[in-house]
């Protein structure tokens, strides 16, 4: 019996072929884009998985539960609690203490075997030697519980060391870093995944730090917090017991601090501290389930459609004995024969299409979707679920017909038993496909505000480079050297600029009690700092060398004077570093890191010196269009002046664009327009089906109003206004659902939310529906009346 309702499935698909296409295409396209999105879904939660002990992995992380505006949660850790504190605590097996080596918020810097052999690395970091017992590496050369033993020994990933030493083995050779320092090569591990959240170029051995930072008595520091430590915790262990111990372990040293374990799955998901990620692969995870309800939908109009067409078949099955069970039987297992076909091509799509798909999120998913069980495990059941699902309804409103109506009958005329749950159905498939693209339309500009807003200051044609030499020289005459050209209008020289994330320290401030602190991010920059990087003064006045005394003066942001609660902020003082600051200028704030982060207090100050050295950015910036020239200007110059060492000059405006939080958003964009692009192909396929099947039952009906003289817009006004009526009842529902997702969208800065994002998203899906029907009534119209009237 199951074999003959199979071969009549197969029957029913050839036999029209029209109907079975547009069937197909449905399902294969929801089912291919519910694969993809859901890879995606899924490989977000895989980073990090490459360590064999994942689930012990934490990174400790410090709570600043203090100033409104600023962040909150930092990665930054002072090195006394890691190497006293943490070692007590019986539940840790495994403490690692790092640094940034070389500033990798910057430009990078330049490991060398020889002048003609430099390579500019980012990503490289002091560790611990117990980093390699926590995290997994795989060590090519070397070993790696002696790696990073000894002083002024380096590890380097595979790629590092192919460039450093393309001809043979790197162990045991040297390698010239900042400062012209030598490290010997100890080991040489794979590439760490990019589905990682901490991928290290190299790595140098901690006990190298001290002599090469002179910041000897480090270990004993519970202040500087510029350091990250990873924890590896006993098995077992009770991570909320291990964060009791180390709650209150700086209360002696930074006021209202609070160290606290992170586990390593919450590290790529949600680094902006706001569950920023979550919320959007939840909103994701909505979006494909939605396509998967599309799809069904389109699917059981259509199989609703398509059983009302053979009524004199089921009324001659009823006839010779049919029951009403052996009926829903065949139309189910047709309908979950269907959808297995479907999903089983749609694994296949989605193969062809994974490339694509790959390009779009920025990521490798999966290589192959063809041998992986799981993915096949989870399709098929989805697929056989939606079929059963989908199937029920269209078998139980035809096998509930009258035989002896059915053989009279060519088409179901009378549905007045399923016209409600039609067209909610249709309602809901107009409601989902306006939704998408109205989402879409919302990322779309999200992205695209956060690309070209305005940053508070002036991000085009800008040069910058880290500054990786010993030898000295003045920043005033290389300056003055540069804008002698006219292709370069201004440079200044720094310590850190925006969307480099600068070090920060707790002052105190005129007006608040002795012992109140706040956290301020710090940066001292030259005279030229603010006109290079048009950033704007609200009031008072920037460094001018027309005044001497501004050694001891500083700026600060808009965010600062309102936690300082300063009326007249002008001539009021800070305290950092027992130095006390006079305030001579207010900037404007300006998106210093991302548009996830919230404002913080800034302070600036001037200089010291006028000394190009070690750890410094110098940025530059040139006339419209005259990059290539400017950028040849500036590497002439460099090179008089450092003829020994290496730079490598970066647009700033790719500093902006590959920030982690843009690069999210970029993605997102990507994906959102893959899914409203496919959601539309989804709503014209059925919609287009589901015409073509009413207007073949309506044939007599248009056949007499034409007989009757109706014209070709009364037919069109007649036979469309049901589908009009529920396309206005989507609007109802999709466009507040819309602006609920725009209120939850995390971030700090939104675009200024309007109303043609709706307007315009209504009016394609208005399109979209106008088209079909007036293809299928049109067509329809065009037929003459006797050849539908002729059998009556």
């Amino acid at each position: 019996m199951i074999k003959q309702f199979f071969t009549l499935a197969i029957r029913n698909l050839l036999k029209d072929k029209i109907f079975s296409f547009i069937n197909l295409t449905n399902l294969v396209v929801g089912f291919a884009t519910f694969i993809l999105l859901t890879l995606f879904i899924v490989g977000q939660f895989n980073w990090d998985k490459q360590n064999t002990k994942y689930d012990q992995i934490y990174k400790l992380q410090l709570f600043r539960d203090q100033e409104e505006n600023a962040q909150k949660h930092s990665w930054n850790i002072p090195p006394a609690l890691s190497r006293n504190d943490l070692l007590k605590i019986p539940e840790i097996e495994k403490v690692a203490l790092l640094h940034d080596a070389g500033d990798n918020n910057k430009s990078g810097i330049f490991l060398s075997v020889d002048k003609r052999n430099q390579v500019l690395t980012r990503f490289g970091y002091f560790s611990d030697p117990s980093i390699f017992d926590i995290l997994t590496f795989k060590f090519l050369e070397g070993n790696p519980k002696t790696a990073l033993l000894q002083p002024y020994s380096i590890a380097l990933s595979k790629s590092v060391a192919d460039k450093l030493f393309p001809k043979g083995k790197a162990i045991g050779k040297q390698v010239y870093g900042e400062n012209k320092v030598v490290f010997t090569v100890t080991g040489v591990y794979t590439d760490i995944p990019l589905q990682s959240s901490w991928v290290p170029s190299y790595l140098l051995s901690m006990n190298t730090f001290a002599p090469i930072t002179q910041f000897k008595d480090f270990e004993q520091n519970y202040y500087d917090n510029s350091f990250y430590t990873y924890i590896l915790l006993k098995e077992n262990a009770d991570p909320t017991a291990v964060d009791r111990k180390i709650h209150g372990a700086l209360k002696n040293y930074q006021k209202s601090h609070y160290p606290y374990l992170r586990p390593m799955s919450h590290l790529h998901l949600n680094p902006f501290y706001d569950n920023s990620i979550y919320i959007v692969l939840a909103l994701f995870s909505f979006i494909a389930l939605l396509i998967l309800i599309l799809s069904s939908i389109n699917f059981i109009n259509l199989q609703t459609a398509n059983a009302s067409t053979r009524i004199r078949e089921i009324g001659i099955k009823k006839t010779v004995g049919f029951t009403k069970r052996n009926l829903l039987t065949q139309f189910v297992l047709e309908s979950v024969f269907i959808t297995m076909v479907s999903g089983v091509i749609a694994l296949v799509v989605a193969q062809l299409f994974l490339p694509v798909f790959n390009n779009i999120v920025g990521a490798e998913l999966f290589s192959n979707i063809l041998t992986d069980w799981k993915i096949i495990g989870i399709v098929l059941p989805v697929s056989f679920l939606t079929g059963l699902l989908s199937g029920l309804y269209p078998a139980f409103v035809i096998s509930a017909y009258n035989p002896i109506k059915a053989l009279k009958q060519r088409y179901l005329q009378n549905d007045s038993d399923g016209i409600s749950l039609k067209n909610i159905l249709v309602t809901v498939q107009f409601s989902i496909s306006l939704f998408l693209l109205i989402v879409s339309f919302i990322i779309f500009k999200q992205t695209d505000f956060m690309m070209h807003s305005d940053l508070g200051f002036n991000s085009n044609n800008l040069a910058y480079a880290n500054i990786t030499t010993n030898k000295k020289g003045s920043f005033e005459l290389i300056r003055q050297r540069l804008i002698e050209h006219p292709e370069i209008t201004d440079a200044c020289y720094s310590d850190y600029i925006p969307y480099v994330l600068p070090g920060g320290r707790d002052i105190n401030w005129e007006g608040a009690p002795a012992d109140e602190r706040v956290f301020i991010r710090y940066y001292n920059v030259s005279y030229d700092f603010f006109s290079t990087f048009g950033i704007k003064i609200k009031e008072g006045r920037p460094f001018s060398r027309a005044f001497p005394a501004d050694a001891n003066k500083c700026l600060i942001n808009e965010t600062a004077v309102k936690v300082f609660n300063w009326k007249n902020p002008i001539g009021h003082h800070v305290r950092i570093d027992e130095n006390d600051y006079e305030v001579i200028g207010i900037i404007r704030d300006y998106i210093f890191q991302s548009f996830h982060n919230p404002q913080e207090p800034h302070f600036y100050r001037l200089l010291n010196n006028d000394t190009v050295s070690l750890n410094g950015i110098f940025t530059v910036r040139f006339t419209q269009g005259t990059e290539k020239k400017a950028m040849q200007i500036i590497k002439s110059e460099f090179e008089q002046t450092f003829p020994d060492d290496a730079f490598e000059f970066s647009d700033f405006q790719l500093l902006v664009l590959n920030e982690n939080a843009l690069r999210y958003w970029q993605v997102f964009r990507n994906i959102s327009i893959f899914f409203a692009i496919l959601s539309i192909i989804i709503s014209s396929i059925g919609l287009f089906g589901l015409v073509m099947f009413f207007t073949k039952r309506k044939m007599k009906e248009i056949g007499i109003r034409k007989v009757f003289g109706f014209s070709m817009g009364s037919l069109y006004i007649t036979m469309s206004k049901g589908f009009m009526k529920l396309l206005l009842i989507s609007i109802v529902i999709a466009w507040p659902l819309a602006f609920y997702i725009y209120k939850t969208l995390p971030g700090a800065h939104k675009y200024p939310i309007q109303v043609n994002e709706f307007v315009v998203a209504t009016l394609i899906i208005l399109g979209v529906a106008i088209i079909t029907i007036s293809y299928q009534i049109i067509k329809a119209s065009k037929m003459n009346p006797v050849d539908v009237l002729k059998d009556e």
